[in-house]
C-alpha cells in the first residue's frame, strides 16, 4: 500500500511535466505551420501578380484560402513594377517582395 502511494506520488508530477512539454511543442509546431503557410502564400501570390501584370492585368489576385489575408502593394518604377505582398495567417505574418521588369512589347497607338 505504501509502495503504491509512493509510486503514484512520483508519477503524477512527471505526467504533469510531460503534458506541459507536449503542449509547448504543439504550440511551437502550430506557430511553424502558420509561418510556413503565410510564407508560401506570400511567395505564391508574388508569382501570380507578376504573371498578371505581364499579361496586362491590374495585379490583383484572389487567394483561395480564407484564413490567409493578402495585402498587395504595387509601385511603378522606371522599367516595370515593385511588388510587396504581406500575408497574414492566424498566428504569423510573412512578406515577399520583388521587382518585375516590363517585357511587354511597346504598343503603338494610331493618332
Amino acid at each position: 500500500m505504501l509502495l503504491a502511494l509512493v509510486l503514484s506520488m512520483s508519477v503524477l508530477p512527471t505526467a504533469g511535466v510531460l503534458a506541459y512539454i507536449a503542449r509547448s511543442d504543439l504550440e511551437s509546431a502550430l506557430d511553424d505551420y502558420h509561418l510556413s503557410k503565410a510564407s508560401y502564400a506570400a511567395q505564391s501570390a508574388l508569382v501570380l501578380i507578376e504573371a498578371d501584370l505581364l499579361n496586362d492585368g491590374d495585379g490583383q489576385v484572389a487567394w483561395p484560402d480564407p484564413h490567409v489575408l493578402l495585402d498587395i502593394l504595387i509601385t511603378e518604377v522606371s522599367n516595370g513594377w515593385r511588388i510587396t505582398v504581406t500575408a497574414c495567417s492566424d498566428r504569423a505574418v510573412a512578406q515577399a517582395s520583388g521587382e518585375v521588369e516590363d517585357t511587354r512589347p511597346e504598343s503603338s497607338e494610331d493618332d
